[in-house]
């Protein structure tokens, strides 16, 4: 039984998600799928002087900037914080609106379950990110 309509979760990127899988090595798809998140682009930037290379991809809320697999977790994780600050936001105001006199009680609750649901999703990648961050070797980068 699927509570969220599909429209309602877009699809996470999944070209976008597989590239960075590759530059990363990192694997999430059972966790970002269906989370609201949603990879749009990622582009490989060179800075022409030192030839350094970088990362930044593009999701349905902001960009990520990394250069390889440390910098990708810890500026995922900023991300995550940041998202799920946003649906503890949109909680609130969802409650608020529940004190009004003309209520859509089925928005409400549709508004409800994809907070909850994304926000669970994002919540399990985020615990995730911090436990890989802890096994690199140094956690303080």
């Amino acid at each position: 039984m699927k509570f969220i309509p599909d429209k309602m979760n877009p699809n996470y990127g999944e070209d976008v998600y597989e590239k960075v899988s590759e530059i990363t090595k990192l694997k999430f798809k059972a966790l970002i799928k269906d989370s609201g998140i949603e990879f749009k682009q990622i582009y490989q930037m060179t800075d022409l002087i030192t030839q350094k290379q970088n990362y930044v991809i593009f999701t349905n809320a902001d960009s990520i900037f990394f250069d390889d697999r440390t910098e990708f977790i810890q500026a995922f994780i900023e991300w995550l914080k940041k998202s799920i600050s946003q649906f503890n936001a949109e909680y609130e105001e969802l409650v608020e609106r529940q004190n009004q006199a003309i209520v859509d009680d089925n928005l409400i609750y549709l508004e409800n379950e994809r907070i909850g649901h994304n926000g669970n999703k994002q919540l399990k990648l985020l615990n995730k990110m911090r436990e890989l961050r802890t096994e690199l070797p140094n956690p303080n980068k």
